[in-house]
């Protein structure tokens, strides 16, 4: 909880301002999340579209540990925005797990990772006001991400608990600016 305290800090002393914050579903990102979505004054929208690995999405029997439901994460975690619809759905990460389980069809997490990341980048198309987006995910969803946005460069693997920027600039016809 400290690193992702001083992860807020870092975030506004570097004169950031967030004005989305998008996260995994899991305990620890969202743990992760918190103290930013607190001190910007924002919500957290959980998107399914960064989860980490298939596996977590159908496990009946817990025995890769609990994956809560969304109502039990929001009582943990009250910064939760109530009202987002997630641009990739759950059920579409679930039929993916069990095709995975069922007949060993692998998913692409790069291509799920740049999907997403797509999708939240035109979200921004309707921008109200300038501002930073912050994606909270995993190590190995970052990096496939990395490797789908810029294919030309070598792989720079991403430590545990650090901060990866990649500057999505768009501007609008009013000339509003938002990163990613």
């Amino acid at each position: 909880m400290q690193q992702a305290q001083k992860l807020a800090y870092h975030l506004q002393n570097s004169k950031r301002k967030i004005i989305r914050v998008y996260c995994s579903p899991f305990q620890r990102t969202l743990a992760t999340a918190t103290p930013t979505a607190e001190l910007f004054e924002v919500k957290i929208n959980i998107e399914f579209g960064i989860y980490e690995g298939l596996v977590w999405a159908s496990n009946p029997d817990n025995s890769l540990g609990p994956r809560l439901p969304l109502d039990k994460l929001q009582n943990l975690f009250p910064k939760i925005n109530p009202n987002y619809q997630p641009l990739i759905p759950f059920e579409h990460i679930q039929k993916l797990s069990e095709e995975y389980h069922k007949n060993g069809i692998k998913e692409n997490v790069g291509d799920r990772m740049l999907n997403a990341f797509n999708l939240i980048v035109d979200q921004f198309k309707n921008c109200t006001e300038d501002g930073d987006v912050l994606i909270v995910t995993h190590k190995a969803c970052v990096e496939r991400l990395l490797e789908k946005l810029f294919p030309e460069l070598p792989l720079q693997p991403c430590g545990l608990c650090s901060l990866t920027e990649v500057e999505v600039e768009y501007r609008d016809s009013q000339q509003r600016k938002c990163n990613l």
